[in-house]
């Protein structure tokens, strides 16, 4: 992953570390035992900034870190005030919503967010402690704000509304207006504007998916795509869809 922040600085993301880039020069952040300052771990995944300012970094292997920008250093999120810690150190996918919560996705299959402002972590219980199987967690959207949908590599769709604490999970198989057609998701973008849902999955191709009707239409290889593997959905400034596939 490659991202920009609010200062014009470029980050890079790979599995021997994290790199910066200011115009001129490099600077690569790696693990080091000896530094608390340091990158918790080498193999980070994924990386934004919220609306205070604060980058996080999601890593596999070393939890979830804070870079403050002001001190430049780095900061692993441990325990909360009530004793809350995260559940796991494999972080897969972080997402701010729009009450600036930063919503965070394990490889095991669950999730949490962490309030900035309150300092305070919770755990989705209702989900946590289901008896499906839904794989990774691998990216979060908002297209209201009360609705958070979540993609996941083999349990499909879920979305969960966090002040009546209602999860929905879509499957493959279900027999619900959001069924889709495939288990195996890796990506999804909200369209607010138009009040759509687009869902990349492993191997079948890119999904868009209407809120309100549940209507659904699937791209493939016989409407353009490159590959049917899809890694990763943005959207621009412009809105603009942008997918990264395997080809």
């Amino acid at each position: 992953q490659s991202f920009q922040d609010s200062q014009g600085l470029m980050w890079f993301l790979t599995q021997e570390g994290l790199h910066r880039f200011d115009g001129y020069t490099v600077t690569r952040y790696t693990a080091n035992e000896e530094d608390a300052g340091s990158i918790t771990h080498n193999n980070v995944r994924q990386i934004l900034e919220d609306k205070l300012g604060t980058i996080w970094i999601a890593t596999t292997g070393g939890g979830l870190i804070s870079y403050n920008p002001k001190t430049r250093s780095y900061s692993k999120l441990t325990e909360d005030p009530q004793g809350n810690s995260l559940l796991s150190e494999n972080i897969s996918a972080i997402f701010e919503d729009d009450a600036g919560l930063i919503w965070i996705g394990y490889l095991e299959g669950k999730v949490s967010y962490y309030d900035p402002l309150e300092k305070t972590l919770h755990h989705i219980q209702k989900l946590n402690h289901s008896e499906d199987h839904y794989g990774a967690i691998l990216d979060f959207a908002q297209h209201s704000y009360r609705n958070i949908w979540i993609a996941t590599r083999e349990g499909g769709l879920l979305s969960y509304q966090r002040f009546q604490n209602k999860l929905h999970h879509y499957r493959e198989s279900a027999d619900d207006s959001y069924r889709i057609h495939s288990n195996n998701l890796s990506s999804i973008a909200a369209d607010r504007i138009n009040k759509q849902l687009w869902i990349g999955t492993e191997s079948d191709g890119l999904v868009r998916l209407d809120i309100e009707s549940g209507e659904r239409r699937q791209f493939g290889l016989n409407e353009g795509l490159s590959d049917t593997s899809i890694n990763d959905i943005y959207f621009d400034h412009n809105m603009r869809l942008w997918l990264a596939t395997d080809k």
